[in-house]
């Protein structure tokens, strides 16, 4: 029954790489290779909208995500490579706030925001290479992993208008913008490094509620 609320499975994922021509302090050019990778995965028990004041409606949900994050560099010369990967696995708590207040110019047109955290804790995992050429023509090669357990705190926030057709009332469009912020992805305590990272941009949704 509605009164219950409901559950809800999610997955969401994206990925991004870059080249480009860098030159290191010593004057040596290198082309530099860039890669982020995201998986995440959430499980979470969810509230119906209530509306707590004229056209006001709020929900909620409360679960729990799994994530994985890998992002590496490499940049090679023409003597030397250089390698560096960083990849968190982690699974904790996901909490969300909807908040929507209906506007009365148009039926079913409404403002809508959304806080989302969810706080991971897991293991980081480290990698580095180089790969040195020498005079005879062979290659030196050097590694060294480093792992940490770390709590990464995620924090979403998307705010915009969405539209819900009165003869199609199981159809929502959207649009608005987001922003995501992770935080010490990367963190080591012997690095001034926390490889954080965020995203933001606008976004249009269709819904299908079925």
């Amino acid at each position: 029954p509605e009164a219950l609320g409901l559950f809800a499975f999610n997955y969401r994922g994206f990925a991004s790489s870059g080249q480009s021509d860098v030159t290191s302090l010593d004057g040596t050019p290198f082309a530099l290779r860039t890669r982020l990778d995201v998986n995440q995965v959430g499980f979470d028990f969810g509230t119906l909208p209530y509306s707590f004041a004229p056209h006001w409606d709020i929900s909620g949900r409360i679960g729990v995500a799994l994530a994985d994050v890998f992002f590496d560099n490499r940049a090679v010369s023409a003597l030397q490579t250089l390698y560096a990967s960083n990849n968190f696995y982690g699974a904790g708590p996901h909490g969300r706030i909807d908040v929507r207040r209906h506007i009365g110019l148009l039926p079913g047109l409404d403002l809508f925001g959304r806080g989302d955290l969810t706080i991971l804790v897991g293991q980081i995992h480290q990698r580095f290479r180089e790969g040195d050429l020498q005079f005879d023509g062979s290659t030196m090669n050097g590694a060294f992993v480093e792992r940490r357990t770390q709590t990464v705190p995620v924090f979403n926030l998307q705010a915009g208008l969405s539209y819900t057709p009165p003869s199609l009332s199981n159809w929502r469009f959207s649009a608005g913008y987001e922003f995501e912020q992770w935080w010490s992805v990367g963190q080591m305590p012997v690095s001034d490094s926390r490889g954080q990272f965020n995203t933001n941009g606008v976004f249009l949704r269709a819904a299908v509620n079925f």
